[in-house]
């Protein structure tokens, strides 16, 4: 289970995920990078990375890393990882149902 905080990051109930991303550009994307690690791209101005994560406690950070012909770019992702069950006891204290 999951649920999208206000700022766009995620919060999770599972360890296990996939990462994915979706990358435009206006022109050619040559190189995309998840926290330092060169991800196998096909050259063009829309890629899709796909990547296994194994989320620890807390908050998990994903620095991704763009570069293109005209230029580079870097943005964070946050994705909490929280006991099982916190997301769901989370919406029935807020409703008061359960």
């Amino acid at each position: 289970m999951y649920r999208p905080l206000d700022n766009g990051d995620v919060v999770v109930d599972k360890p296990e995920m996939v990462f994915e991303l979706e990358v435009t550009a206006f022109s050619n994307i040559s190189t995309v990078k998840v926290n330092g690690v060169a991800q196998a791209i096909t050259p063009g101005t829309f890629v899709v990375v796909k990547m296994p994560a194994h989320l620890q406690p807390g908050v998990n950070r994903f620095v991704v890393q763009v570069a293109t012909d005209a230029g580079a770019a870097t943005q964070t992702f946050e994705i909490q990882l929280v006991p099982p069950g916190a997301i769901g006891s989370e919406k029935k204290k807020r409703t008061g149902s359960g």
